[in-house]
């Protein structure tokens, strides 16, 4: 087995991100019908060999080939096998011209714990389109460090619904895909700034993109569109982690973007007293009005059923007071 240090040893030029505004951003080439997608774990185990099988049938029900990454079935503790393992089976797909795209089987925790170990001039020579959400967000942002591209889209665990399938032009077609398409079923769109804002996308799970502040993977907040969602967060939770994001440079973003945050049950005892609690969305209001950005709520992005595919790194356009997203560069080559 490779240890870390051999792994860093080989790389060690690999681990400090460049800066997108260093370079031109990277677009991966289009999935086509019958392309190779390998399924991996980089966060936590699949649950049984059925799951993994579950992950490989919902990719050949795309129309593409899974391959199954060599370490997926490991598990180590609440990771999938150990940092080296997981890291192999991303450098392993990111190395073979025959993989066009690498899917996350699902997310838990532990991506962020092999950034520092994945072979980033791979990537940058033949980038792939990787999807997946969730913790995953950990690996959009290593990857938008490098100026390429990547794709916040269901896991192979995911539903897949017919709403998602319908957004997979976002990365099976080489046009830009234009306004992001509303989910009569989902949750209400909100206006809670106006404005309209033009930059490039970014985002994803909040507790994980606000983590990795302050790192050289932190999301470049300046200029950009920011799209966030989260689950089982508590509003005081989510107020401290936008709250982090406002110091961090939020008002210089040109956009903001909340998609679906399903808060944690509270009964009993953890019931908030009346009076003494804030909405999810009166926290929303609060955070907007502090950075004074163009900003909506109610987008079909999160952890929901319909899951739109969202391209970090590229161009849109937010109208909060009409409350469309608009992508208006090409995700792909």
């Amino acid at each position: 087995m490779i240890t870390r240090r051999e792994l860093l040893g080989a790389g060690a030029a690999l681990v400090v991100p460049t800066s997108p505004a260093e370079e031109p951003i990277r677009r991966p080439r289009a999935l086509r019908t019958g392309d190779k997608v390998a399924l991996l774990c980089p966060s936590g185990p699949a649950k049984d060999a059925a799951h993994l099988k579950e992950g490989a049938d919902k990719i050949r029900s795309l129309g593409w080939q899974p391959v199954i990454g060599r370490n997926a079935g490991a598990v180590f503790g609440y990771l999938a096998g150990t940092d080296e393992q997981r890291a192999a089976d991303l450098n392993e797909a990111l190395r073979d011209p025959q993989i066009r795209g690498v899917m996350a089987l699902r997310g838990g925790y532990g991506a962020m714990r092999i950034l520092d170990l994945i072979d980033y001039d791979a990537l940058r020579r033949d980038p792939k389109v990787l999807m997946g959400f969730s913790d995953v967000t950990a690996l959009h942002l290593a990857f938008l460090a490098r100026g390429v591209v990547s794709f916040h889209a269901p896991c192979g665990e995911s539903s897949w619904s017919e709403f998602s399938r319908a957004t997979l032009p976002v990365l099976t077609s080489d046009r830009p895909f234009g306004t992001m398409r509303r989910n009569p079923g989902g949750d209400p769109l909100v206006t809670l700034h106006g404005g309209v804002g033009e930059g490039t996308l970014v985002g994803g799970n909040l507790s994980v993109l606000s983590a990795l502040v302050g790192t050289p993977y932190a999301a470049p907040l300046e200029g950009s569109i920011v799209v966030l969602e989260d689950i089982g967060e508590d509003p005081y939770r989510v107020d401290r982690m936008l709250t982090q994001l406002l110091f961090a440079g939020l008002p210089k973003a040109a956009g903001l973007v909340f998609g679906n945050f399903r808060p944690r049950p509270r009964t009993g005892a953890e019931a908030p007293e009346p009076g003494r609690d804030f909405t999810m969305g009166q926290v929303w209001r609060q955070l907007a009005a502090k950075a004074g950005i163009p900003c909506f709520a109610g987008l079909p992005f999160g952890h929901v059923t319909g899951n739109h595919i969202v391209p970090w790194g590229v161009r849109a356009r937010l109208d909060a007071d009409a409350r469309t997203l608009t992508i208006l560069e090409s995700a792909t080559v």
